[in-house]
């Protein structure tokens, strides 16, 4: 299934489901799946396939908003309910539940809330000289419409969802148009070079970097005994074999089920805290440069680390305490760009067509 998000453009079954939760939220984390996951699993495969998008039956071109004196039509308005209204839909006790009155009351006062932002934005965009070139809507339609591997499949799409080509390219043009204006907003944010090191100077440790080479030896958590003692003889003699003198990177290459092993003799670089899972991030961290850990356990196996260096130095943490820093700033100038189109293009809806 493909549908058109009158937000986010073209979308497939598979990204779809991207925007959903996932079933287990500690199993894909951990990767760790129980008989109880592998089961939910299981069953969410063999559902039956969500439902189709379902486009209301009217007039497209019914005004149901004006914004700054420019018509927001149904025809999109009801491409957005419909999408949203697919999202919202549940599986429960062996079937596809669509939304209740209630929550299909709140899709569409929110589909309509998110058009008229969309338009202030788009209206802003054009008095401040943005543009949104035909000849690149017509290219992001052709990329979409090109899955269709006939012309009649793509006219079969185009009719159930009530659309055409020109109207599809109004609606990459429109979103265009929003993207740049806040994108214009989001770049104007600028954190001034005291505050960063000021942030810096607050907790260096925590912007510290370390150098690491390792060596890994997979196994299932879930093995045996003597599968797990296999996979710890052969990390210790690979560890032995360093420590004895054995140029790390060969022993990697060699040893390593990492692909960094084969790739760059087991090395990871630099990388800062909460970036490795935290058996291998407290060994590193806890290293002094050049020294060899002991056999480390991870959800992915036994490691022996090597830290090569590291550094804690205001120059190299700048860029990530910068986006740390402008993101809720950047949420606040958008939000107060947003109460500024309020004013300059205010909105009259039309709720008897909702």
């Amino acid at each position: 299934m493909i549908v058109f998000d009158i937000e986010t453009g073209p979308v497939t079954e598979t990204e779809l489901k991207r925007l959903m939760p996932p079933f287990d939220e500690a199993a894909v984390k951990t990767g760790n799946y129980g008989e109880e996951a592998a089961a939910k699993k299981i069953a969410k495969a063999e559902r039956p396939p969500r439902p189709e998008i379902k486009i209301r039956d009217r007039d497209p071109k019914l005004v149901i908003a004006e914004v700054g004196g420019e018509p927001i039509a149904s025809g999109i308005y009801d491409r957005l309910v419909g999408m949203r209204m697919v999202r919202q839909t549940r599986f429960k006790d062996g079937k596809w539940v669509p939304p209740d009155a209630t929550q299909e009351a709140r899709i569409k006062q929110e589909a309509v809330d998110f058009l008229v932002k969309e338009k202030r934005w788009a209206l802003a965009a054009k008095k401040a000289g943005l543009k949104a070139t035909d000849e690149d809507a017509q290219r992001q339609v052709d990329s979409f419409l090109k899955r269709y591997k006939t012309p009649a499949e793509k006219d079969k799409w185009l009719a159930d969802h009530k659309l055409n080509e020109a109207e599809m390219k109004a609606d990459y043009m429109r979103k265009s148009l929003a993207d740049q204006m806040r994108r214009q907003v989001m770049e104007s944010v600028k954190i001034p070079e005291a505050e960063l090191k000021a942030a810096f100077d607050k907790e260096p440790d925590k912007y510290a970097q370390v150098e690491a080479r390792h060596v890994l030896v997979k196994f299932d958590p879930k093995a045996d005994e003597a599968t797990r003692k296999a996979a710890k003889d052969k990390i210790l003699a690979a560890r032995k074999r360093i420590a004895g003198g054995e140029d790390f990177a060969k022993v990697a290459g060699e040893v390593s089920e990492c692909p960094s092993g084969k790739r760059s003799g087991g090395s990871l670089g630099y990388f800062t805290r909460g970036r490795m899972v935290p058996p291998f991030e407290q060994a590193a961290f806890s290293l002094e440069p050049g020294k060899l850990s002991d056999v480390v356990e991870t959800r992915f196996g036994y490691h022996i680390i090597r830290v090569e260096g590291k550094k804690t130095a205001f120059a190299d943490a700048k860029k990530t305490i910068e986006r740390k820093l402008v993101r809720p700033k950047q949420r606040e100038a958008l939000m107060a760009k947003e109460q500024e189109l309020e004013t300059t293009y205010p909105a009259k809806v039309n709720q008897d067509l909702l």
